[in-house]
């Protein structure tokens, strides 16, 4: 009865441990950085001849191209913007080419960032 008793405590331990680094992992996620700062924010980052290095005859099924997910997004806070504010016009864009960036996602709402003050 004595080592019953003990097996249900170390489970109950276990599982109490488990729970907690669950619960942890869960309530304070942190932001998934690159190792390299320089990929943090276009105004370090320059690569805009990356694409020289490759081979003519690449297969573009073959690469991994950067990109933007809402690349024109730099007004509206926390719950529309998505790029760094390089300015109105097309200075953002500029900077993610600068930077490397291939992809662009380029959406035609009125909530995408365009010259001009945000739009009401």
């Amino acid at each position: 009865m004595g080592s019953l008793v003990l097996r249900r405590q170390v489970v109950a331990g276990l599982a109490a441990s488990l729970l907690a680094a669950a619960a942890a992992i869960v309530a304070l996620p942190a932001p998934a950085l690159a190792a390299d700062a320089s990929y943090r924010s276009l105004i370090t980052a320059s690569n805009p001849d990356w694409l020289r290095r490759l081979p003519d005859g690449a297969n573009l099924a073959s690469l991994s191209l950067s990109g933007t997910h809402q690349s024109l997004s730099i007004h509206g806070g926390s719950f529309t913007q998505t790029q760094e504010n390089h300015g109105n016009g097309a200075a953002p864009l500029a900077a993610q080419l600068a930077a490397g960036i291939r992809v662009v996602d380029r959406r035609g709402d009125r909530h995408q960032a365009r010259p001009g003050p945000p739009a009401p």
